[in-house]
């Protein structure tokens, strides 16, 4: 799950991590090399869950962002994850966002 910021507010977004799973199909446009300035991490919080045995884990992260402005999408590096379910959440308000695939290297939540 994730969360959506205003204009300059700390947004916080919860997602769940899985590398077994795949995403929805329609995709936006992601960075063609660097991410862009639109959010700047403050604080992350990480739990997985690694069995020896296989080759995939799961888990769920927790980012903490800056928004530098308002965004319709936020792009991650995610290389090699998927996530199954995210929302954005500001001032306790919880938003549900949309994941997109960005290739191989980035995930896209759209809110």
């Amino acid at each position: 799950m994730a969360r959506v910021a205003v204009y300059n507010e700390v947004t916080t977004y919860t997602g769940n991590v899985d590398s077994s799973t795949r995403v929805g199909a329609t995709t936006p446009s992601p960075p063609q090399f660097r991410l862009g300035d639109d959010a700047r991490p403050l604080r992350y919080a990480v739990e997985l869950v690694v069995v020896p045995e296989h080759d995939t884990f799961s888990g769920s992260v927790t980012i903490e962002l800056k928004l530098a402005r308002r965004i319709s999408i936020l792009w991650l590096h995610g290389s090699g994850l998927i996530a199954d379910d995210a929302h954005l959440e500001t001032g306790g308000v919880k938003i549900p966002t949309r994941v997109e695939s960005g290739g191989n290297q980035y995930l896209g939540f759209a809110f």
